[in-house]
Protein backbone atom coordinates (compact mmCIF):
# COMPACT_ATOMS: atom_id res chain seq x y z
CA UNK A 1 0.00 0.00 0.00
CA UNK A 2 2.96 2.40 0.94
CA UNK A 3 4.14 1.83 -2.52
CA UNK A 4 1.33 2.49 -4.57
CA UNK A 5 0.81 6.00 -2.43
CA UNK A 6 4.71 6.59 -3.28
CA UNK A 7 4.01 5.90 -6.74
CA UNK A 8 0.75 7.61 -6.95
CA UNK A 9 2.37 11.07 -5.57
CA UNK A 10 5.48 10.58 -8.39
CA UNK A 11 2.90 10.60 -11.10
CA UNK A 12 0.81 13.33 -9.41
CA UNK A 13 4.60 15.52 -9.61
CA UNK A 14 5.33 14.19 -13.08
CA UNK A 15 1.96 15.72 -13.93
CA UNK A 16 1.94 18.88 -12.07
CA UNK A 17 5.71 19.55 -13.52
CA UNK A 18 4.68 19.02 -17.56
CA UNK A 19 1.49 21.15 -17.11
CA UNK A 20 3.39 24.14 -15.38
CA UNK A 21 5.92 23.08 -18.64
CA UNK A 22 3.07 23.28 -21.41
CA UNK A 23 1.65 26.79 -19.35
CA UNK A 24 4.34 28.57 -19.64
CA UNK A 25 6.37 26.99 -23.02
CA UNK A 26 8.53 29.04 -24.94
CA UNK A 27 7.40 29.32 -29.18
CA UNK A 28 9.08 30.49 -31.83
CA UNK A 29 7.34 32.99 -33.78
CA UNK A 30 9.02 34.52 -36.71
CA UNK A 31 8.14 38.38 -38.22
CA UNK A 32 8.66 39.77 -40.75
CA UNK A 33 9.07 43.68 -42.07
CA UNK A 34 9.52 44.71 -45.37
CA UNK A 35 10.21 47.99 -46.86
CA UNK A 36 9.11 49.05 -50.57
CA UNK A 37 10.04 51.97 -52.30
CA UNK A 38 7.91 53.50 -55.18
CA UNK A 39 9.97 54.71 -58.19
CA UNK A 40 8.85 58.56 -58.14
CA UNK A 41 10.84 58.32 -61.19
CA UNK A 42 8.15 55.72 -63.07
CA UNK A 43 5.69 58.39 -61.83
CA UNK A 44 7.18 61.37 -63.16
CA UNK A 45 7.95 59.80 -67.07
CA UNK A 46 4.25 58.74 -67.09
CA UNK A 47 3.13 62.40 -65.78
CA UNK A 48 5.48 63.73 -68.67
CA UNK A 49 3.78 61.79 -71.65
CA UNK A 50 6.91 59.74 -72.20
CA UNK A 51 9.01 63.11 -72.73
CA UNK A 52 12.39 62.98 -73.98
CA UNK A 53 12.70 66.53 -73.21
CA UNK A 54 17.09 66.22 -72.70
CA UNK A 55 17.05 68.85 -70.01
CA UNK A 56 14.18 66.85 -67.83
CA UNK A 57 15.93 63.32 -68.71
CA UNK A 58 19.39 64.93 -67.26
CA UNK A 59 17.67 66.31 -64.61
CA UNK A 60 16.40 62.63 -63.71
CA UNK A 61 19.94 61.12 -64.49
CA UNK A 62 21.03 63.59 -61.63
CA UNK A 63 18.29 63.33 -59.10
CA UNK A 64 19.05 59.17 -59.50
CA UNK A 65 22.72 59.83 -58.52
CA UNK A 66 21.88 62.30 -55.42
CA UNK A 67 18.79 60.01 -54.45
CA UNK A 68 20.33 57.64 -52.30
CA UNK A 69 23.03 59.65 -50.68
CA UNK A 70 20.66 62.60 -50.01
CA UNK A 71 17.96 61.82 -47.10
CA UNK A 72 15.22 63.81 -49.12
CA UNK A 73 12.50 62.78 -51.23
CA UNK A 74 12.79 62.13 -54.94
CA UNK A 75 10.79 65.20 -55.69
CA UNK A 76 13.07 67.73 -53.35
CA UNK A 77 15.97 66.42 -55.18
CA UNK A 78 14.22 66.76 -58.72
CA UNK A 79 13.35 70.05 -58.24
CA UNK A 80 17.25 71.04 -57.40
CA UNK A 81 18.14 69.07 -59.83
CA UNK A 82 16.08 70.69 -62.84
CA UNK A 83 17.10 74.08 -61.16
CA UNK A 84 20.74 73.24 -61.81
CA UNK A 85 20.38 71.69 -65.05
CA UNK A 86 18.45 74.33 -66.46
CA UNK A 87 17.83 77.46 -64.70
CA UNK A 88 15.70 79.45 -66.74
CA UNK A 89 13.67 76.08 -67.95
CA UNK A 90 10.05 75.83 -67.26
CA UNK A 91 8.72 72.48 -65.50
CA UNK A 92 5.46 73.38 -67.40
CA UNK A 93 6.62 72.79 -70.94
CA UNK A 94 7.29 69.00 -69.83
CA UNK A 95 4.32 68.93 -67.64
CA UNK A 96 1.75 70.21 -69.98
CA UNK A 97 0.35 66.47 -70.62
CA UNK A 98 -3.52 65.38 -70.87
CA UNK A 99 -3.40 63.74 -67.58
CA UNK A 100 -1.91 67.07 -65.86
CA UNK A 101 -4.18 69.77 -68.05
CA UNK A 102 -6.85 70.02 -65.66
CA UNK A 103 -3.59 70.96 -62.82
CA UNK A 104 -1.08 72.71 -64.75
CA UNK A 105 -1.29 75.05 -67.76
CA UNK A 106 1.69 76.97 -69.54
CA UNK A 107 1.13 79.68 -67.56
CA UNK A 108 2.05 77.60 -64.48
CA UNK A 109 4.92 78.52 -62.56
CA UNK A 110 8.03 75.94 -61.53
CA UNK A 111 6.38 76.32 -57.93
CA UNK A 112 3.23 75.41 -58.74
CA UNK A 113 3.88 72.35 -61.64
CA UNK A 114 6.20 70.96 -58.35
CA UNK A 115 3.47 71.18 -55.76
CA UNK A 116 0.98 69.49 -58.60
CA UNK A 117 3.94 66.49 -58.68
CA UNK A 118 4.46 66.54 -55.14
CA UNK A 119 1.02 65.82 -54.46
CA UNK A 120 -0.04 63.64 -58.20
CA UNK A 121 3.18 61.21 -55.31
CA UNK A 122 1.70 61.47 -52.19
CA UNK A 123 -1.79 60.20 -54.05
CA UNK A 124 -0.45 57.37 -56.03
CA UNK A 125 2.05 56.32 -52.65
CA UNK A 126 -1.76 56.27 -51.10
CA UNK A 127 -3.30 54.44 -53.45
CA UNK A 128 -0.58 51.77 -53.59
CA UNK A 129 -1.06 51.20 -49.22
CA UNK A 130 -4.42 51.00 -49.75
CA UNK A 131 -4.12 48.00 -52.37
CA UNK A 132 -1.07 46.22 -50.53
CA UNK A 133 -3.99 45.84 -47.82
CA UNK A 134 -6.33 44.30 -50.04
CA UNK A 135 -4.18 42.20 -51.52
CA UNK A 136 -2.28 40.62 -48.51
CA UNK A 137 -6.24 40.74 -46.74
CA UNK A 138 -7.34 38.53 -49.58
CA UNK A 139 -4.24 36.61 -49.02
CA UNK A 140 -5.76 35.27 -45.52
CA UNK A 141 -2.90 37.66 -43.71
CA UNK A 142 -5.53 39.80 -40.90
CA UNK A 143 -2.44 41.35 -38.49
CA UNK A 144 -0.82 43.19 -40.73
CA UNK A 145 0.87 46.60 -40.77
CA UNK A 146 0.79 49.12 -43.55
CA UNK A 147 2.11 52.46 -43.59
CA UNK A 148 4.03 54.93 -45.65
CA UNK A 149 7.18 55.88 -43.40
CA UNK A 150 7.03 59.81 -42.83
CA UNK A 151 9.25 61.97 -44.96
CA UNK A 152 10.15 59.58 -47.81
CA UNK A 153 9.07 57.54 -50.46
CA UNK A 154 8.79 54.26 -48.69
CA UNK A 155 6.04 51.73 -47.50
CA UNK A 156 6.77 49.49 -44.25
CA UNK A 157 5.13 46.30 -44.43
CA UNK A 158 4.44 44.53 -41.41
CA UNK A 159 3.42 40.78 -41.00
CA UNK A 160 2.91 37.73 -38.93
CA UNK A 161 4.70 34.32 -38.98
CA UNK A 162 4.85 33.83 -43.19
CA UNK A 163 6.02 30.32 -44.36
CA UNK A 164 6.11 31.33 -48.20
CA UNK A 165 7.86 34.42 -48.08
CA UNK A 166 8.62 34.72 -51.86
CA UNK A 167 5.27 34.44 -52.40
CA UNK A 168 4.68 37.89 -50.10
CA UNK A 169 7.35 39.12 -51.99
CA UNK A 170 5.36 38.65 -55.37
CA UNK A 171 2.46 39.36 -54.12
CA UNK A 172 3.53 43.20 -52.65
CA UNK A 173 5.66 43.92 -55.61
CA UNK A 174 3.39 42.92 -58.59
CA UNK A 175 1.84 46.01 -60.73
CA UNK A 176 -0.92 44.46 -62.08
CA UNK A 177 -0.37 45.71 -65.39
CA UNK A 178 -2.43 43.91 -67.96
CA UNK A 179 -1.71 43.43 -71.43
CA UNK A 180 -2.26 41.89 -74.93
CA UNK A 181 -0.05 42.07 -77.67
CA UNK A 182 0.04 40.93 -81.33
CA UNK A 183 3.15 38.98 -81.97
CA UNK A 184 5.50 38.04 -84.74
CA UNK A 185 6.16 34.62 -85.90
CA UNK A 186 9.15 33.32 -85.41
CA UNK A 187 10.13 32.35 -88.43
CA UNK A 188 9.66 35.97 -89.76
CA UNK A 189 12.18 37.06 -86.88
CA UNK A 190 15.16 34.52 -87.91
CA UNK A 191 16.13 36.25 -90.88
CA UNK A 192 17.08 39.53 -88.94
CA UNK A 193 18.28 37.24 -85.89
CA UNK A 194 21.00 36.21 -88.57
CA UNK A 195 21.91 39.87 -89.18
CA UNK A 196 22.15 41.33 -85.85
CA UNK A 197 24.81 38.18 -85.48
CA UNK A 198 26.71 39.46 -88.29
CA UNK A 199 26.64 42.90 -86.55
CA UNK A 200 27.48 42.03 -83.32
CA UNK A 201 30.58 39.81 -84.36
CA UNK A 202 31.44 43.06 -86.43
CA UNK A 203 31.14 45.81 -83.50
CA UNK A 204 32.91 43.61 -81.55
CA UNK A 205 35.78 42.46 -83.69
CA UNK A 206 36.19 46.66 -84.14
CA UNK A 207 36.23 47.06 -80.15
CA UNK A 208 38.96 44.20 -79.93
CA UNK A 209 40.97 46.20 -82.41
CA UNK A 210 40.24 49.37 -80.81
CA UNK A 211 41.72 48.33 -77.25
CA UNK A 212 44.71 47.05 -78.70
CA UNK A 213 45.84 51.08 -80.03
CA UNK A 214 45.75 54.33 -77.55
CA UNK A 215 41.94 54.93 -77.36
CA UNK A 216 39.78 56.11 -74.60
CA UNK A 217 36.47 54.14 -73.75
CA UNK A 218 34.14 57.01 -74.67
CA UNK A 219 36.48 57.63 -78.28
CA UNK A 220 36.32 53.42 -78.58
CA UNK A 221 32.48 53.81 -78.68
CA UNK A 222 31.76 56.49 -80.89
CA UNK A 223 33.74 54.73 -82.97
CA UNK A 224 31.99 51.96 -83.33
CA UNK A 225 28.52 53.52 -83.00
CA UNK A 226 30.02 55.40 -86.89
CA UNK A 227 30.30 52.40 -88.30
CA UNK A 228 26.91 51.50 -90.03
CA UNK A 229 28.01 49.15 -92.85
CA UNK A 230 25.74 47.03 -94.15
CA UNK A 231 25.73 42.66 -94.35
CA UNK A 232 24.11 41.14 -96.60
CA UNK A 233 25.87 37.84 -95.34
CA UNK A 234 23.41 34.71 -94.30
CA UNK A 235 24.16 31.52 -92.59
CA UNK A 236 22.18 28.08 -92.07
CA UNK A 237 20.95 26.68 -88.89
CA UNK A 238 22.96 23.33 -89.42
CA UNK A 239 26.22 24.92 -89.19
CA UNK A 240 28.35 25.30 -86.33
CA UNK A 241 27.48 28.40 -83.92
CA UNK A 242 30.44 29.04 -82.09
CA UNK A 243 30.72 32.27 -80.07
CA UNK A 244 32.99 33.84 -82.68
CA UNK A 245 30.68 32.82 -85.87
CA UNK A 246 27.40 33.77 -83.91
CA UNK A 247 27.76 36.14 -80.53
CA UNK A 248 23.89 36.31 -80.09
CA UNK A 249 23.14 32.71 -80.72
CA UNK A 250 25.81 31.69 -78.16
CA UNK A 251 24.10 32.91 -75.62
CA UNK A 252 20.22 32.92 -77.61
CA UNK A 253 19.92 29.13 -79.40
CA UNK A 254 17.24 30.08 -81.92
CA UNK A 255 13.63 27.95 -81.29
CA UNK A 256 14.55 25.25 -83.74
CA UNK A 257 13.29 21.48 -83.24
CA UNK A 258 15.52 18.66 -83.16
CA UNK A 259 15.52 18.69 -87.29
CA UNK A 260 17.13 22.12 -87.02
CA UNK A 261 13.17 23.09 -88.58
CA UNK A 262 12.13 26.38 -87.39
CA UNK A 263 9.21 26.57 -84.32
CA UNK A 264 6.59 28.26 -85.34
CA UNK A 265 5.07 30.52 -82.26
CA UNK A 266 6.18 34.04 -81.02
CA UNK A 267 8.96 32.33 -78.71
CA UNK A 268 12.29 33.03 -81.06
CA UNK A 269 14.84 31.28 -78.79
CA UNK A 270 15.89 30.51 -75.22
CA UNK A 271 18.53 31.82 -73.10
CA UNK A 272 20.15 30.42 -69.56
CA UNK A 273 19.20 32.68 -66.59
CA UNK A 274 22.84 33.53 -66.57
CA UNK A 275 22.77 34.80 -70.30
CA UNK A 276 19.35 36.96 -70.07
CA UNK A 277 21.43 39.91 -69.18
CA UNK A 278 23.85 39.67 -72.18
CA UNK A 279 21.02 38.77 -74.39
CA UNK A 280 19.64 42.62 -73.79
CA UNK A 281 22.37 43.88 -73.72
CA UNK A 282 23.21 42.73 -77.44
CA UNK A 283 19.64 43.49 -78.60
CA UNK A 284 19.65 47.04 -77.06
CA UNK A 285 22.45 47.96 -79.10
CA UNK A 286 21.97 50.74 -81.48
CA UNK A 287 23.18 49.80 -85.06
CA UNK A 288 21.60 45.84 -83.59
CA UNK A 289 18.21 47.45 -82.21
CA UNK A 290 18.14 49.51 -85.97
CA UNK A 291 18.14 45.94 -87.63
CA UNK A 292 14.67 45.07 -86.49
CA UNK A 293 11.45 46.29 -87.62
CA UNK A 294 10.87 49.58 -85.53
CA UNK A 295 7.38 48.05 -84.13
CA UNK A 296 9.25 44.57 -83.17
CA UNK A 297 10.04 44.48 -79.16
CA UNK A 298 11.29 41.59 -77.42
CA UNK A 299 9.68 40.34 -73.86
CA UNK A 300 10.84 37.23 -71.70
CA UNK A 301 8.44 34.82 -70.34
CA UNK A 302 7.81 34.79 -66.76
CA UNK A 303 8.29 30.95 -65.90
CA UNK A 304 11.63 28.94 -66.84
CA UNK A 305 12.01 25.63 -68.54
CA UNK A 306 14.10 23.60 -66.00
CA UNK A 307 15.55 20.66 -67.75
CA UNK A 308 16.80 19.45 -64.53
CA UNK A 309 16.97 20.65 -61.11
CA UNK A 310 19.08 23.35 -60.99
CA UNK A 311 19.56 25.17 -64.27
CA UNK A 312 16.69 27.48 -65.39
CA UNK A 313 16.14 28.78 -69.37
CA UNK A 314 13.92 31.24 -70.63
CA UNK A 315 12.03 32.33 -73.12
CA UNK A 316 11.94 35.53 -75.58
CA UNK A 317 9.20 36.46 -77.36
CA UNK A 318 8.59 39.29 -79.97
CA UNK A 319 5.37 41.55 -79.53
CA UNK A 320 4.14 43.63 -82.39
CA UNK A 321 3.58 47.34 -81.17
CA UNK A 322 1.06 48.14 -83.38
CA UNK A 323 -0.43 51.44 -81.80
CA UNK A 324 0.79 54.85 -82.37
CA UNK A 325 0.95 55.89 -79.03
CA UNK A 326 2.65 51.97 -78.05
CA UNK A 327 -0.31 50.79 -76.44
CA UNK A 328 -1.54 47.39 -76.42
CA UNK A 329 -4.54 46.89 -78.41
CA UNK A 330 -6.39 45.67 -75.06
CA UNK A 331 -5.43 46.09 -71.65
CA UNK A 332 -6.41 44.69 -67.96
CA UNK A 333 -9.00 48.00 -67.87
CA UNK A 334 -12.02 46.01 -69.94
CA UNK A 335 -11.78 42.63 -67.35
CA UNK A 336 -14.25 42.68 -65.53
CA UNK A 337 -13.62 38.95 -63.45
CA UNK A 338 -11.12 36.68 -62.64
CA UNK A 339 -11.02 33.15 -61.46
CA UNK A 340 -8.89 30.14 -61.12
CA UNK A 341 -10.08 26.97 -62.53
CA UNK A 342 -8.61 23.77 -63.67
CA UNK A 343 -7.45 23.53 -67.82
CA UNK A 344 -9.45 20.17 -68.87
CA UNK A 345 -7.20 18.96 -71.35
CA UNK A 346 -4.24 19.83 -69.55
CA UNK A 347 -4.90 19.35 -66.01
CA UNK A 348 -2.93 22.45 -64.69
CA UNK A 349 -4.59 25.69 -62.81
CA UNK A 350 -4.91 28.00 -65.31
CA UNK A 351 -6.78 31.74 -65.06
CA UNK A 352 -10.08 33.04 -66.66
CA UNK A 353 -11.56 35.96 -67.72
CA UNK A 354 -14.36 37.91 -68.52
CA UNK A 355 -14.37 41.49 -70.45
CA UNK A 356 -16.59 44.45 -70.21
CA UNK A 357 -19.16 45.04 -73.91
CA UNK A 358 -16.24 47.25 -75.05
CA UNK A 359 -12.95 44.68 -74.47
CA UNK A 360 -15.52 42.04 -75.48
CA UNK A 361 -15.77 43.94 -78.86
CA UNK A 362 -11.70 44.66 -79.54
CA UNK A 363 -11.22 40.98 -78.49
CA UNK A 364 -13.10 39.37 -80.99
CA UNK A 365 -12.19 41.89 -83.54
CA UNK A 366 -8.23 41.28 -82.27
CA UNK A 367 -8.65 37.33 -82.80
CA UNK A 368 -10.32 37.52 -86.01
CA UNK A 369 -7.27 39.66 -87.72
CA UNK A 370 -5.22 36.80 -85.99
CA UNK A 371 -6.69 33.64 -86.67
CA UNK A 372 -3.54 31.44 -87.44
CA UNK A 373 -1.59 33.73 -85.59
CA UNK A 374 -0.61 33.98 -81.39
CA UNK A 375 -1.64 36.68 -79.15
CA UNK A 376 0.69 37.41 -76.36
CA UNK A 377 -0.89 37.45 -72.74
CA UNK A 378 1.75 40.03 -70.38
CA UNK A 379 1.80 41.03 -67.06
CA UNK A 380 4.07 43.44 -65.50
CA UNK A 381 6.11 43.21 -68.83
CA UNK A 382 6.17 39.27 -68.75
CA UNK A 383 4.68 37.24 -70.80
CA UNK A 384 2.50 34.46 -68.68
CA UNK A 385 1.16 32.96 -72.28
CA UNK A 386 0.84 32.69 -76.17
CA UNK A 387 -1.33 30.75 -77.48
CA UNK A 388 -2.37 30.16 -80.51
CA UNK A 389 -5.18 31.95 -81.84
CA UNK A 390 -7.27 29.04 -83.73
CA UNK A 391 -11.25 31.06 -84.11
CA UNK A 392 -12.43 34.38 -83.63
CA UNK A 393 -13.21 34.65 -80.02
CA UNK A 394 -16.38 36.19 -78.94
CA UNK A 395 -18.32 36.85 -75.63
CA UNK A 396 -15.17 38.31 -74.16
CA UNK A 397 -13.98 35.21 -72.43
CA UNK A 398 -9.96 34.09 -72.73
CA UNK A 399 -7.47 32.96 -70.37
CA UNK A 400 -4.38 32.66 -69.24
CA UNK A 401 -2.59 29.20 -68.68
CA UNK A 402 1.48 29.20 -67.94
CA UNK A 403 1.69 25.80 -66.22
CA UNK A 404 0.70 27.43 -63.02
CA UNK A 405 0.25 25.74 -59.60
CA UNK A 406 -2.73 26.20 -57.86
CA UNK A 407 -0.96 28.79 -55.61
CA UNK A 408 0.31 30.69 -58.13
CA UNK A 409 -3.34 30.98 -60.06
CA UNK A 410 -4.66 32.04 -56.97
CA UNK A 411 -2.10 34.42 -56.14
CA UNK A 412 -2.55 35.97 -59.71
CA UNK A 413 -6.24 36.16 -59.39
CA UNK A 414 -5.83 38.33 -56.19
CA UNK A 415 -3.55 40.55 -58.05
CA UNK A 416 -5.61 41.10 -61.18
CA UNK A 417 -8.72 41.69 -58.78
CA UNK A 418 -7.12 44.50 -57.24
CA UNK A 419 -6.07 48.04 -59.02
CA UNK A 420 -2.93 47.92 -60.77
CA UNK A 421 -0.04 49.68 -58.89
CA UNK A 422 -0.02 53.28 -60.06
CA UNK A 423 3.53 52.92 -59.60
CA UNK A 424 6.76 50.85 -59.74
CA UNK A 425 7.73 49.57 -56.34
CA UNK A 426 10.70 47.46 -55.19
CA UNK A 427 11.89 46.01 -52.27
CA UNK A 428 15.13 48.01 -50.67
CA UNK A 429 14.77 45.92 -47.15
CA UNK A 430 14.13 42.57 -45.97
CA UNK A 431 13.87 41.50 -42.19
CA UNK A 432 12.99 38.04 -40.65
CA UNK A 433 13.03 38.34 -37.07
CA UNK A 434 12.50 34.97 -34.66
CA UNK A 435 11.35 36.15 -31.60
CA UNK A 436 10.78 34.00 -28.40
CA UNK A 437 7.25 34.34 -27.47
CA UNK A 438 5.83 32.98 -23.91
CA UNK A 439 2.68 31.23 -23.63
CA UNK A 440 0.90 32.03 -20.48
Amino acid sequence: MKNKKMIFGLLITLFVFNSACNLFSTKKKLETSIILEVSVESILRSVSGGNDNPIFLEAIDYTNEKYYINNETYINIFAKAFDKVAPDARLAAIFNTIELRDKIDFNSTNDEVLEVLGNEVDNRIDRIVDILRIRIDRYGIRNQNIQRIDGSDRILIELPAIENIDRIRRLVTARAKLEFWETYNNTEVFPFLLQANEKIKEIEKKEDELKTEEYTSAEVSEIVEAEEQETEDSVSLTESQSDEKYPLFSVLPPSVNQAGQLIEGSVIGMAHYNDTAKVNEYLNMKQVRSIFPRDMAFKWNVKPYQFDDTESFYELHAIKITGIDGNPPLDGDVVTDVRSEFDQNTGNAQVSMNMNVDGAKTWARLTKNNVGNFIAIVLDDYVFSAPKVNQEITGGRSSISGDFTVEEAKDLVNILRTSSMPAKVFIVEENRITKEKVDK
